[in-house]
């Protein structure tokens, strides 16, 4: 039986995580496919490197990881207390550096992202899972 993350992971407290990633459907990673006789091997460097880039904009440490054809595994360790210490324009910053898009390029204009500014604020919220509360489910909230 599955959990929700917020039953099994205090955003209080540090800890280790296994993270593992798959791929469905015979598709590859990396590797050379055997039906096709396609080579991916040249993915493996950017899915390494990307590993280590997404750790460092989101405040975890990567302890190890493994990719292999058709899945990857990540040990990490989360640490709250470094990203609770982080300025909403920091977490903006990291936000925009491991998801580039339009607001990137409006931001880099401003130079500083102003203290009114929501964006900054909603991103720290959205680093978080939140249980849903059981009056608003007793209250007949949805799912």
């Amino acid at each position: 039986m599955t959990y929700p993350r917020s039953h099994l992971v205090s955003e209080d407290e540090p800890g280790f995580y296994h993270v593992v990633s798959r791929c469905v459907r015979r598709a590859l990673l990396c590797g050379k496919d055997k039906l096709t006789g396609q080579c991916f091997e040249h993915r493996r460097q950017w899915i390494e490197a990307r590993i280590l880039e997404l750790a460092d904009c989101f405040s975890v440490s990567v302890f190890s990881y493994a990719v292999m054809s058709n899945l990857f595994h990540v040990v990490l360790h989360v640490d709250p207390a470094t990203a609770h210490d982080l300025s909403d324009e920091e977490v903006a910053r990291r936000w925009l550096t491991a998801f580039p898009g339009p607001l990137t390029n409006e931001i880099v204009n401003r130079q500083t992202l102003s203290a009114s500014e929501p964006a900054s604020g909603k991103a720290r919220e959205r680093r978080h899972s939140k249980p849903i509360s059981s009056e608003r489910n007793a209250a007949g909230g949805r799912l």
